[in-house]
Protein backbone atom coordinates (compact mmCIF):
# COMPACT_ATOMS: atom_id res chain seq x y z
CA UNK A 1 0.00 0.00 0.00
CA UNK A 2 2.44 2.43 0.63
CA UNK A 3 4.34 1.56 -2.86
CA UNK A 4 1.16 2.41 -3.97
CA UNK A 5 0.84 5.67 -2.21
CA UNK A 6 4.39 6.62 -3.36
CA UNK A 7 3.76 6.10 -6.94
CA UNK A 8 0.43 7.91 -7.03
CA UNK A 9 2.24 10.85 -5.37
CA UNK A 10 5.01 10.18 -8.06
CA UNK A 11 3.02 10.84 -10.72
CA UNK A 12 0.85 13.44 -9.32
CA UNK A 13 4.25 15.65 -8.86
CA UNK A 14 4.37 15.74 -5.77
CA UNK A 15 7.49 13.93 -5.18
CA UNK A 16 10.57 14.58 -7.73
CA UNK A 17 13.34 12.60 -8.21
CA UNK A 18 16.93 13.88 -6.82
CA UNK A 19 18.86 14.94 -9.61
CA UNK A 20 22.17 13.69 -9.89
CA UNK A 21 25.12 15.66 -9.35
CA UNK A 22 28.17 14.95 -11.71
CA UNK A 23 31.00 13.67 -10.48
CA UNK A 24 33.93 16.78 -10.06
CA UNK A 25 36.58 16.22 -12.49
CA UNK A 26 39.55 14.48 -11.72
CA UNK A 27 42.29 16.97 -10.84
CA UNK A 28 45.57 16.06 -13.08
CA UNK A 29 48.13 13.66 -11.42
CA UNK A 30 51.69 13.88 -11.64
CA UNK A 31 52.51 12.13 -14.72
CA UNK A 32 49.78 13.86 -16.33
CA UNK A 33 51.38 16.97 -15.36
CA UNK A 34 54.30 15.91 -16.50
CA UNK A 35 53.82 14.80 -19.74
CA UNK A 36 51.54 18.36 -20.21
CA UNK A 37 54.84 20.13 -18.89
CA UNK A 38 56.92 18.19 -21.55
CA UNK A 39 54.59 19.27 -24.31
CA UNK A 40 54.58 22.95 -23.39
CA UNK A 41 58.51 23.02 -23.71
CA UNK A 42 57.77 20.67 -26.98
CA UNK A 43 55.74 23.82 -27.99
CA UNK A 44 58.02 26.22 -27.01
CA UNK A 45 61.03 24.53 -28.98
CA UNK A 46 59.14 24.09 -32.12
CA UNK A 47 59.64 20.40 -32.08
CA UNK A 48 56.40 18.83 -34.00
CA UNK A 49 57.87 15.30 -33.86
CA UNK A 50 58.06 15.64 -30.11
CA UNK A 51 54.69 17.11 -29.44
CA UNK A 52 53.26 14.16 -31.57
CA UNK A 53 55.04 11.66 -29.64
CA UNK A 54 53.74 13.06 -26.16
CA UNK A 55 50.09 13.31 -27.67
CA UNK A 56 50.15 9.90 -28.40
CA UNK A 57 51.48 9.21 -25.30
CA UNK A 58 48.74 10.63 -24.12
CA UNK A 59 49.76 14.45 -22.99
CA UNK A 60 46.63 16.31 -22.19
CA UNK A 61 46.57 19.74 -24.71
CA UNK A 62 44.01 21.69 -22.42
CA UNK A 63 46.30 21.94 -19.26
CA UNK A 64 47.84 25.12 -18.99
CA UNK A 65 50.86 26.56 -17.66
CA UNK A 66 50.70 28.29 -14.09
CA UNK A 67 51.67 31.44 -14.89
CA UNK A 68 49.11 32.69 -17.14
CA UNK A 69 47.01 29.33 -17.45
CA UNK A 70 47.28 29.53 -20.89
CA UNK A 71 46.96 26.34 -23.30
CA UNK A 72 49.93 24.69 -25.45
CA UNK A 73 47.42 25.99 -28.38
CA UNK A 74 47.68 29.47 -27.25
CA UNK A 75 51.34 29.22 -27.04
CA UNK A 76 51.88 27.61 -30.20
CA UNK A 77 49.44 30.25 -31.93
CA UNK A 78 52.48 32.68 -31.11
CA UNK A 79 55.26 31.32 -33.80
CA UNK A 80 55.28 27.72 -33.84
CA UNK A 81 54.73 26.04 -37.74
CA UNK A 82 50.93 25.33 -38.83
CA UNK A 83 51.55 21.69 -38.45
CA UNK A 84 52.57 21.69 -34.63
CA UNK A 85 49.10 23.55 -34.28
CA UNK A 86 47.33 21.53 -36.44
CA UNK A 87 48.73 18.36 -34.41
CA UNK A 88 47.49 20.15 -31.47
CA UNK A 89 44.25 20.45 -31.96
CA UNK A 90 43.88 16.91 -33.98
CA UNK A 91 45.32 15.62 -30.36
CA UNK A 92 41.85 17.34 -28.87
CA UNK A 93 43.08 20.71 -28.01
CA UNK A 94 39.67 22.88 -27.44
CA UNK A 95 40.29 26.58 -29.75
CA UNK A 96 38.16 28.05 -27.25
CA UNK A 97 39.69 27.73 -24.26
CA UNK A 98 41.16 30.84 -22.70
CA UNK A 99 44.04 32.22 -20.01
CA UNK A 100 43.71 33.96 -17.29
CA UNK A 101 42.81 37.45 -19.43
CA UNK A 102 40.25 35.47 -21.18
CA UNK A 103 42.39 35.73 -23.91
CA UNK A 104 42.21 32.91 -26.73
CA UNK A 105 43.92 30.90 -29.46
CA UNK A 106 42.73 32.73 -32.45
CA UNK A 107 42.77 36.11 -30.34
CA UNK A 108 46.47 35.33 -29.92
CA UNK A 109 47.09 34.17 -34.05
CA UNK A 110 44.68 37.54 -35.24
CA UNK A 111 47.46 40.13 -32.69
CA UNK A 112 49.79 38.77 -34.82
CA UNK A 113 48.52 38.38 -38.35
CA UNK A 114 49.05 34.44 -38.59
CA UNK A 115 46.36 34.10 -41.62
CA UNK A 116 46.73 30.94 -41.84
CA UNK A 117 46.41 29.85 -38.47
CA UNK A 118 43.60 32.10 -37.90
CA UNK A 119 41.44 29.91 -41.28
CA UNK A 120 42.64 26.64 -39.70
CA UNK A 121 41.42 27.73 -35.69
CA UNK A 122 37.98 29.42 -37.32
CA UNK A 123 37.90 25.67 -39.31
CA UNK A 124 37.80 24.14 -35.81
CA UNK A 125 35.79 25.45 -34.62
CA UNK A 126 36.82 29.00 -32.92
CA UNK A 127 34.30 31.45 -31.42
CA UNK A 128 34.83 34.52 -33.88
CA UNK A 129 33.51 36.81 -31.71
CA UNK A 130 34.81 35.50 -27.99
CA UNK A 131 36.23 38.73 -26.28
CA UNK A 132 39.12 38.26 -23.58
CA UNK A 133 38.75 40.59 -19.92
CA UNK A 134 38.94 43.71 -21.79
CA UNK A 135 35.92 42.83 -24.38
CA UNK A 136 38.66 43.03 -27.11
CA UNK A 137 37.59 40.24 -30.00
CA UNK A 138 40.23 38.65 -32.34
CA UNK A 139 38.68 41.66 -34.69
CA UNK A 140 39.64 44.40 -32.36
CA UNK A 141 43.62 43.22 -31.90
CA UNK A 142 44.15 42.32 -35.47
CA UNK A 143 42.95 46.08 -35.63
CA UNK A 144 44.60 47.23 -32.79
CA UNK A 145 48.12 45.85 -34.45
CA UNK A 146 47.26 47.13 -37.45
CA UNK A 147 47.30 43.68 -39.30
CA UNK A 148 45.04 44.86 -42.50
CA UNK A 149 45.09 41.40 -44.15
CA UNK A 150 43.60 39.82 -41.00
CA UNK A 151 41.19 41.99 -39.83
CA UNK A 152 39.62 41.76 -43.50
CA UNK A 153 39.41 38.25 -43.42
CA UNK A 154 38.04 38.69 -40.18
CA UNK A 155 35.19 40.90 -41.06
CA UNK A 156 34.58 38.40 -44.39
CA UNK A 157 34.03 35.29 -42.13
CA UNK A 158 31.68 36.82 -40.00
CA UNK A 159 33.51 39.16 -37.42
CA UNK A 160 30.80 41.92 -35.63
CA UNK A 161 32.34 45.09 -36.60
CA UNK A 162 30.91 47.09 -33.80
CA UNK A 163 31.73 44.95 -30.45
CA UNK A 164 33.45 47.98 -27.80
CA UNK A 165 35.59 47.44 -25.09
CA UNK A 166 34.86 48.65 -21.41
CA UNK A 167 35.92 52.09 -22.66
CA UNK A 168 33.48 51.76 -25.29
CA UNK A 169 36.04 52.06 -27.89
CA UNK A 170 35.38 50.76 -31.32
CA UNK A 171 37.18 48.86 -34.02
CA UNK A 172 36.31 51.65 -36.01
CA UNK A 173 37.33 54.49 -33.31
CA UNK A 174 40.47 52.18 -33.49
CA UNK A 175 41.14 52.21 -37.24
CA UNK A 176 40.23 55.76 -37.24
CA UNK A 177 42.77 57.24 -34.68
CA UNK A 178 45.74 54.59 -36.43
CA UNK A 179 44.96 56.23 -39.57
CA UNK A 180 44.43 52.25 -41.46
CA UNK A 181 42.49 53.41 -44.06
CA UNK A 182 42.75 50.25 -45.94
CA UNK A 183 40.20 49.12 -43.57
CA UNK A 184 37.97 52.21 -43.12
CA UNK A 185 35.52 51.19 -46.40
CA UNK A 186 35.63 47.72 -45.60
CA UNK A 187 34.23 48.29 -41.53
CA UNK A 188 31.85 51.23 -42.54
CA UNK A 189 30.08 48.96 -45.26
CA UNK A 190 30.28 46.11 -43.09
CA UNK A 191 28.09 48.56 -40.44
CA UNK A 192 25.98 50.08 -42.64
CA UNK A 193 25.10 46.08 -44.00
CA UNK A 194 25.28 43.37 -41.19
CA UNK A 195 23.91 41.20 -43.47
CA UNK A 196 27.26 40.59 -45.43
CA UNK A 197 28.82 39.16 -42.47
CA UNK A 198 26.25 36.29 -43.67
CA UNK A 199 27.08 36.56 -47.49
CA UNK A 200 24.34 38.86 -48.23
CA UNK A 201 24.88 42.52 -50.15
CA UNK A 202 23.56 45.93 -49.89
CA UNK A 203 21.52 45.26 -53.32
CA UNK A 204 19.66 42.42 -51.73
CA UNK A 205 19.47 43.66 -48.62
CA UNK A 206 17.65 46.62 -49.98
CA UNK A 207 15.44 44.77 -51.69
CA UNK A 208 14.42 42.42 -48.77
CA UNK A 209 13.96 45.47 -46.84
CA UNK A 210 12.07 47.22 -49.12
CA UNK A 211 11.25 51.18 -49.79
CA UNK A 212 11.08 54.03 -46.87
CA UNK A 213 7.92 54.01 -45.31
CA UNK A 214 5.01 56.34 -46.36
CA UNK A 215 4.75 59.55 -43.88
CA UNK A 216 2.88 58.14 -40.50
CA UNK A 217 3.55 54.87 -40.51
CA UNK A 218 6.20 52.65 -38.58
CA UNK A 219 9.60 52.86 -40.26
CA UNK A 220 10.66 50.43 -42.65
CA UNK A 221 13.06 47.75 -42.17
CA UNK A 222 15.23 49.66 -44.77
CA UNK A 223 15.67 52.96 -42.70
CA UNK A 224 15.19 51.04 -39.45
CA UNK A 225 19.11 49.48 -40.54
CA UNK A 226 20.36 52.53 -41.39
CA UNK A 227 19.31 54.42 -38.31
CA UNK A 228 21.11 51.71 -36.47
CA UNK A 229 24.26 52.20 -38.91
CA UNK A 230 24.29 55.64 -38.10
CA UNK A 231 24.13 55.31 -34.26
CA UNK A 232 27.09 52.87 -34.36
CA UNK A 233 28.84 54.92 -37.27
CA UNK A 234 28.38 58.28 -34.86
CA UNK A 235 29.02 55.84 -31.45
CA UNK A 236 31.25 57.28 -28.74
CA UNK A 237 33.76 56.32 -26.32
CA UNK A 238 33.66 56.64 -22.70
CA UNK A 239 35.16 60.45 -22.86
CA UNK A 240 32.24 61.26 -25.82
CA UNK A 241 34.92 60.74 -28.77
CA UNK A 242 33.74 59.74 -31.61
CA UNK A 243 35.50 57.55 -34.79
CA UNK A 244 35.49 60.94 -36.38
CA UNK A 245 37.09 62.98 -33.31
CA UNK A 246 39.82 60.25 -33.49
CA UNK A 247 40.40 60.82 -37.14
CA UNK A 248 40.36 65.04 -36.84
CA UNK A 249 43.13 65.04 -33.87
CA UNK A 250 45.38 62.65 -35.43
CA UNK A 251 45.10 64.62 -38.76
CA UNK A 252 43.78 61.25 -40.92
CA UNK A 253 42.14 63.97 -43.42
CA UNK A 254 40.87 60.96 -46.24
CA UNK A 255 39.69 59.09 -43.30
CA UNK A 256 37.72 62.24 -42.26
CA UNK A 257 36.83 62.58 -45.67
CA UNK A 258 35.00 58.91 -45.77
CA UNK A 259 33.32 59.84 -42.21
CA UNK A 260 31.76 62.86 -43.65
CA UNK A 261 30.45 60.50 -46.87
CA UNK A 262 28.77 58.07 -44.57
CA UNK A 263 26.94 61.41 -43.03
CA UNK A 264 28.90 61.19 -39.53
CA UNK A 265 27.46 64.13 -37.22
CA UNK A 266 29.36 67.12 -37.34
CA UNK A 267 28.05 68.41 -33.71
CA UNK A 268 29.12 65.95 -31.53
CA UNK A 269 30.99 67.08 -28.46
CA UNK A 270 33.66 65.25 -26.05
CA UNK A 271 32.56 65.23 -22.45
CA UNK A 272 35.88 66.74 -21.54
Amino acid sequence: MALLLLAVSFLAGQTKPTPKVPDAPKAPDAKARKLAAELLNAVYLEDVAKVSELLEQGADPNLTRDEDEATALIVACESAPLELVTALLNGKADPNLTDAAAGTALMTAAYLGRQDVVDLLLARGAELNAADSNRWTALTVAVANHEVTTALALLAAGADPEVRDHNQISVLMLAAAAGIEPLLEPLLESIAWPQRRAGGSPASTQKQQGSASPPGSPPSRQETAEAAAKAAINATDSEGWSALHHAVVRRHARIVGLLLERGVALEARTSG
